[in-house]
């Protein structure tokens, strides 16, 4: 797993450890508020599946200055046509929501991920019924450039939203 230590005014982004599984469970325990982030999964397949990758992480978003962890964000460096960031998981602590933190979140990963491994494209899928996480994606500039229908239907359907960013 990528050891991946962030910090800005607000927040800060380390890995996600086994100690921190009981949050993790928390949050994918209440699906009516993460259920669209958590796609279903148990934490520990976010975990496990992550750590015998060196190309995967999961990270926990803190308040800056706190040791809270307010959320978190799993992904995973893939090569299709050139290295490409693809966000599995991302989840910001409702009561933190709408403050920006999950903006902020991610545009540092997004800073670390294009100065350091020279990555500039990112994807990131959204369920189709996720109406609040798409307008998150696209407040971010993330664009719709496929819709995918699951083997289940129209419930596991999902939009595919990619980001392109000018390296300098």
């Amino acid at each position: 797993m990528m050891d991946i230590y962030i910090s800005g005014d607000t927040i800060k982004l380390t890995p996600m450890k086994k100690e921190n599984l009981s949050m993790i469970n928390l949050w994918y325990r209440q699906i009516d508020s993460y259920g669209y982030a958590t796609a279903g999964k148990n934490p520990e397949e976010v975990l496990d599946g992550l750590n015998n990758e060196n190309t995967g992480f999961v990270l926990g978003i803190y308040a800056a200055g706190t040791e809270n962890c307010i959320g978190l964000i799993a992904g995973e460096i893939k090569s299709i046509r050139e290295p490409v960031l693809w966000v599995r998981t991302f989840l910001i602590d409702t009561l933190w929501q709408r403050m920006h933190y999950g903006s902020t979140a991610f545009q540092l990963l997004s800073e670390y991920i294009t100065r350091n491994l020279h990555i500039k494209r990112f994807f990131v899928s959204v369920a189709i019924k996720n109406r609040v996480g798409a307008a998150f994606w696209k407040s971010l500039g993330f664009r719709c450039i496929k819709l995918f229908f699951g083997s289940s239907g129209h419930s596991s359907s999902a939009y595919i939203f990619e980001k392109v960013i000018q390296l300098q």
